[in-house]
């Protein structure tokens, strides 16, 4: 599903998404995303930071979800490449990386006091 969500840019963008949620929502209830399939966890956390700088709004949304949920399960500095996409992508030029970037920190509580803040 994460495949659809990042790579099929050919289908429905609404199509991609309902891809994304369901990788989500498997992660939030416990499916084979999980330690019994690090493969699978593997490939998800290499592919989905790409869906940051999508050209599509409800793509780009859709996968910030999914990093929100794979980090909320993660140890502190679990998974460093996620952190460190979304600090530089608040820096971007683009805007809507940016955007996308500031609602994943929002997600893990990092603007409250403590941790990445917008500038």
């Amino acid at each position: 599903m994460a495949h659809v969500l990042i790579y099929c840019t050919n289908e429905e963008e609404s199509h991609r998404a309902v891809a994304g949620l369901l990788v989500k929502n498997t992660l939030v209830h416990g499916g084979p995303y999980h330690s019994e399939a690090p493969e699978a966890m593997a490939y998800l956390k290499a592919t989905i930071l790409r869906g940051l700088a999508d050209d599509v709004a409800m793509i780009r949304q859709t996968a910030g979800a999914v990093i929100s949920s794979l980090l909320a399960f993660e140890e502190a500095g679990g998974w460093p490449e996620a952190l460190d996409a979304i600090t530089k992508g608040l820096n971007s030029a683009d805007n809507n990386v940016a955007e996308v970037c500031c609602e994943c920190t929002m997600c893990l509580g990092l603007t409250k006091g403590r941790g990445v803040s917008r500038r």
